[in-house]
């Protein structure tokens, strides 16, 4: 019976064999153009499973309040610079001055909700000239010493924004952040580092695109070349890897159309 069934089937093929080919050509020209629809996903709480009660609260309590992405600004004294003037002391005038600036910056930003650092406190304080002064202001301060380490070699600003799920968003928001670090006088002796859920998204958005190209050439490459050993034939392998390709594409281009994102879960699909 199947025998028979597929007998009828091929002899329909053959038949039409040019009409087919050209049918699948078009519909997978229509299906390949969902490819540039693709959405990438990087938000790790899309991951996360279904029904656990501590993640389903904490749901419920994003959709209530609003679900915040947090970054952190580092500065930090740069132990590698060797030139004579530069900053030994995150406690220096010019450093302090660097983060009131970047501060003021980022608040600007109309994505950011809160900014958190010493300039809070600093820019209500006299500008100290010395080194000396910063050091005595501080101390008699105690609010303000908490946002310094032991040794005094680095401080952190932290800065809150509602990004949602949106990953251009996100992208234009850390090179937004970006720019306002790049545009604050850096005195020397000072490294400026970002971390964040937004960083940390752009990061993975990055990561996604070039592991997906790299992780489908590197795999088309290798079946092709073990396709041309088995099969002791270039056009034999070509014949049989060309569906490979087709299915590939008709998969994707689905994807695409259906707006199904590709996450680190799908990344590997290729």
């Amino acid at each position: 019976m199947l025998k028979a069934v597929f007998e009828k089937i091929g002899e329909t093929q053959a038949r039409h064999a040019y009409a087919i080919f050209f049918s699948a050509l078009i519909l997978s020209a229509i299906i390949a153009l969902g490819i540039p629809r693709i959405r990438l996903q990087t938000d790790l709480s899309k991951e996360l499973p279904e029904g656990v009660p501590s993640i389903e609260l904490q749901k419920r309590i994003g959709k209530k309040f609003g679900d915040v992405d947090a970054f952190i600004i580092v500065f930090q004294v740069d132990r590698s610079e060797d030139a004579e003037n530069r900053v030994i002391d995150i406690r220096d005038p010019r450093a302090l001055k660097a983060v009131v600036e970047l501060h003021e910056l980022i608040s600007k930003e109309k994505e950011v909700s809160e900014v958190f650092s010493p300039a809070l406190i600093l820019k209500n304080l006299p500008e100290p000239k010395s080194i000396e002064e910063s050091k005595a202001m501080i101390s008699s301060v105690p609010e303000l010493r908490q946002f310094f380490n032991r040794d005094y070699t680095a401080t952190l600003l932290f800065a809150y924004a509602d990004l949602g799920a949106d990953e251009e968003r996100v992208k234009a928001f850390v090179e937004n952040i970006e720019r306002d670090i790049n545009a604050v006088a850096k005195p020397s002796g000072i490294k400026i580092s970002v971390t964040g859920t937004p960083v940390m998204r752009t990061t993975l958005l990055n990561l996604l695109i070039r592991d997906t190209a790299l992780t489908i050439t590197l795999a088309g490459v290798i079946i092709f070349l073990l396709l041309i050993i088995i099969q002791r034939s270039f056009t034999k392998a070509l014949l049989v890897f060309l569906p490979l390709i087709g299915g590939m594409l008709w998969l994707l281009g689905t994807m695409g159309w259906l707006n199904i994102p590709l996450s680190i879960a799908t990344v590997g699909i290729g």
